[in-house]
């Protein structure tokens, strides 16, 4: 990143730390757990949730309120207890799964995804022991391990590509976004959002969930330069919030995310909005006026 020509130079960081505060502070976490995935895998018992909320994670793409009626309808399906269905019943997961389908996301993919996952928790405790298998590994290295070995623990024999887009492989170059995404509920002990079941995984190793409204908020307030939504973009993001809390650098994910979801910014100049918005005095679109 090129300091020189970013708000998030050492002397504009402090400044945009505050603003991100005042969101954290003036976000209203219950309520926006309702309009959230990570709301319904909080309905689940704790011990169905890291489970649960690989599900949740792979179908958070498209419209709020269509992704949680489509996460309602598979946990409804395998009773709100999908690890304990799949570790007993197996065979059952596809059967209740039939006919399911969300966009590009149909009931044989998310069997692969629950079967698959359910056996690497036989085999090795949990899913965070499975993530910390292999020595040396950074966390990239060790996400694309972790989605490597739920992929081959599939039903199928061939890996559909259905399948592939609800685990993505961060080794690929894209953002990854909904893996990302799991991977900072399961480590991240800051309820009533995030779950922190990983304990020993670090907040500090997580990257950015970025998806068209956390880029769009990053560039607005010189987060990044960059112009494409990849995974280099969502590590220079990162590591511009990194600059502000090394220990937990995702804790204005959430915030930030629902000031879209909840329509307070539109990414364009609108003066009800922006004229009330804490940000416009470090916001590109603002400033541009």
């Amino acid at each position: 990143m090129n300091e020189n020509t970013t708000q998030s130079s050492v002397s504009g960081i402090r400044k945009i730390q505050e603003i991100l505060e005042i969101i954290e502070i003036n976000t209203d976490l219950e309520s926006n757990l309702n309009n959230d995935p990570v709301g319904l895998v909080w309905e689940l018992p704790e011990s169905e949730r890291e489970l649960g909320g690989l599900i949740a994670s792979g179908l958070a793409y498209g419209r709020v309120d269509v992704l949680r009626k489509a996460i309602e309808d598979v946990f409804e399906r395998l009773e709100w207890r999908p690890l304990a269905l799949a570790s007993a019943e197996p065979d059952e997961i596809a059967k209740r799964l039939q006919g399911f389908v969300y966009r590009m996301t149909k009931g044989d993919d998310l069997a692969d995804l629950i079967v698959g996952a359910s056996r690497v928790i036989a085999e090795t405790g949990s899913l965070e022991d499975a993530y910390l298998e292999g020595e040396g590994l950074t966390h990239l290295e060790r996400a694309s391990a972790f989605v490597n070995r739920v992929r081959s623990a599939r039903i199928r024999e061939n890996l559909g590509r259905g399948f592939a887009y609800l685990m993505p492989d961060p080794a690929l170059g894209s953002t990854t976004k909904r893996l990302h995404l799991y991977l900072r509920w399961m480590v991240r002990p800051a309820p009533p959002v995030d779950f922190g079941l990983w304990t020993r995984v670090s907040p500090a190793s997580l990257i950015i969930p970025v998806d068209t409204h956390i880029a769009q908020f990053a560039r607005h307030l010189g987060l990044t330069n960059r112009k494409s939504n990849d995974l280099k973009t969502a590590l220079e993001i990162t590591e511009s919030l990194s600059k502000m809390d090394p220990v937990d650098p995702l804790r204005f994910d959430f915030p930030l995310c629902h000031l879209a979801i909840s329509s307070k910014c539109i990414h364009r100049f609108d003066p009800p909005r922006c004229e009330v918005c804490p940000a416009k005095s470090v916001c590109s679109v603002y400033s541009t006026v």
